[in-house]
């Protein structure tokens, strides 16, 4: 049991690391970049994911604890690691809102692609308030606490995996291999327009 917590309480660590990577920005298209209010908003959100990711760290300390004393955690522990695990994740939204928020997806975008585009938005969401509820569960065994939360970081890594495939070509910038097109265009740059005339004429 000692090693099944080592393990998955890595792995619960790891896959935050690849969320907060993966929904990084350009830095042209950065939240900073975008005005004063988002860029103050994103400082507090990386503090306060500080905190909360030291949480995370609390929280696995007590779960190692309990295992290798052959006890139930007690309810601070269940507490904890609910809290924080979940309020890390809502965080890790606030951010990909301010960086992303009005910008994905965009106002030309067809309609399956919104669809998509407002589904990952809200997959991310049910997500974020899954750990809030194993908290109502009191879930006292560690391995068990700690398997359910690794296992819902690592669904949601997969899942915005499959999302980012799924959408990488309407992500790119008009569509087109094109690096004149900012991310918050919603209209396409005279390159744009003139690479997809090209295009259109050779097919």
């Amino acid at each position: 049991r000692y090693y099944w917590i080592m393990g998955l309480s890595f792995l619960l660590i790891f896959m935050f690391t690849l969320l907060f990577f993966h929904m990084q920005p350009p830095p042209d298209d950065h939240a900073f970049r975008r005005n004063r209010i988002r860029g103050c908003f994103l400082l507090m959100f990386h503090k306060l994911l500080g905190l909360t990711l030291l949480g995370v760290g609390v929280s696995v300390r007590l779960m190692v604890e309990a295992v290798t004393q052959g006890k139930m955690m007690s309810d601070f522990a269940v507490v904890l690691i609910g809290c924080s695990v979940g309020m890390s994740l809502l965080l890790l939204f606030g951010i990909r809102y301010l960086h992303y928020g009005g910008v994905l997806p965009r106002k030309n975008d067809p309609s399956h692609v919104v669809l998509l585009m407002n589904t990952w938005w809200a997959v991310f969401g049910i997500f974020a308030a899954t750990p809030f509820l194993l908290i109502i569960a009191n879930i006292t065994d560690a391995v068990v606490a700690a398997a359910l939360n690794a296992g819902l970081i690592f669904a949601l890594c997969i899942t915005e995996s499959t999302f980012t495939h799924i959408l990488e070509p309407f992500l790119a910038p008009g569509y087109v291999p094109s690096e004149a097109q900012p991310l918050r265009s919603s209209s396409p740059t005279p390159a744009t327009a003139e690479a997809v005339s090209e295009y259109d004429s050779v097919t």
